[in-house]
């Protein structure tokens, strides 16, 4: 029994096509152990204690998420909506407020989300909390 060409060209796409997709399976798992590593980088961060601003060094690699802890006050004059936020399907907004620390500096709070019905307006001053603030969380350099 003889291959006829259209037979043959017909096995040899096959076997190409079977060659991209183990390719491709093995740059999934070369994605997977790049994921593993970067998280375990994260978690390592993580695990530390809470870096104190703004008394600790500002740059982006020593707070990157880690935690961190400020005292301040909040500066609503130069708040942020972060619109086109939902939660459990609810439109919304979150709340981006400034700290103004000790030294002068500032960084942004995520105060959290609040209900706003087109998710792009909200009564910002109805959520404002006391002036001073002592907070902890999870430093995102930007």
């Amino acid at each position: 029994m003889s291959l006829r060409p259209r037979d043959l060209a017909g096995a040899i796409v096959a076997l190409a096509i079977a060659a991209v997709f183990i390719r491709l399976g093995f740059w999934q798992l070369h994605r997977l152990a790049e994921r593993k590593a970067q998280n375990a980088v994260i978690a390592a961060a993580r695990a530390q204690p809470p870096v104190e601003l703004p008394e600790h060094n500002f740059r982006a690699d020593v707070v990157r998420d880690r935690r961190a802890h400020a005292r301040g006050t909040y500066d609503y004059v130069h708040e942020r909506v972060w619109k086109g936020r939902t939660y459990d399907g609810a439109p919304g907004v979150a709340l981006l407020t400034p700290l103004r620390l000790a030294d002068g500096s500032a960084v942004f709070v995520d105060r959290g989300w609040v209900p706003s019905p087109d998710a792009m307006h909200v009564d910002a001053i109805r959520y404002r909390e006391g002036d001073s603030a002592d907070v902890t969380g999870l430093a995102l350099p930007a």
